[in-house]
């Protein structure tokens, strides 16, 4: 299950990237790889990951999913808001909302996998960040490789 897991995440930047799609041509609109589409398959990676990593339980998915999203858009509001802002106010921000919401996730699932939640949310977006460099790496070897 890891390896499909772990071969979707491998193949969506990339599948992204390479398909401008409505609005994104060279040299105008959104940036590549920045589109609503995007987003909606990331959002469905990060689901079926942090479902598995967790083990959550159809049960329990109907209680967290809507407390996350909630997190989710509360921490998403913080980093927008604070881009200007100290890195340390930043931090402190989003330690706050992750302190107001253990709390929740803590009555939904168990304290430990509270606490596993936020390591796996860490180990996802380091997946999809190392990705994406490793994508935009070999894009940009490939484009060498044909001006040179």
């Amino acid at each position: 299950m890891k390896k499909i897991i772990l071969a979707l995440i491998l193949s969506l930047p990339l599948a992204v990237i390479a398909q401008p799609g409505p609005g994104r041509g060279p040299g105008g609109g959104q940036g590549a790889g920045q589109g609503p589409g995007r987003d909606g398959r990331l959002k469905s990676l990060e689901i079926a990951y942090l479902t598995r990593e967790l083990n959550i339980t159809p049960e329990e998915a109907e209680k967290f999913w809507p407390v996350y999203n909630k997190y989710q858009e509360e921490m998403k509001t913080a980093m927008t808001n604070s881009k200007e802002a100290d890195i340390l106010e930043r931090q402190q921000q989003m330690l706050n909302i992750r302190k107001k919401y253990k709390n929740d996730f803590s009555r939904i699932l168990t304290p430990d996998r509270t606490n596993k939640l936020y390591e796996a949310e860490g180990k996802f977006r380091d997946m999809v960040r190392k990705e994406l460099q490793e994508r935009r790496e070999l894009l940009e070897k490939r484009q060498e490789k044909r001006g040179g």
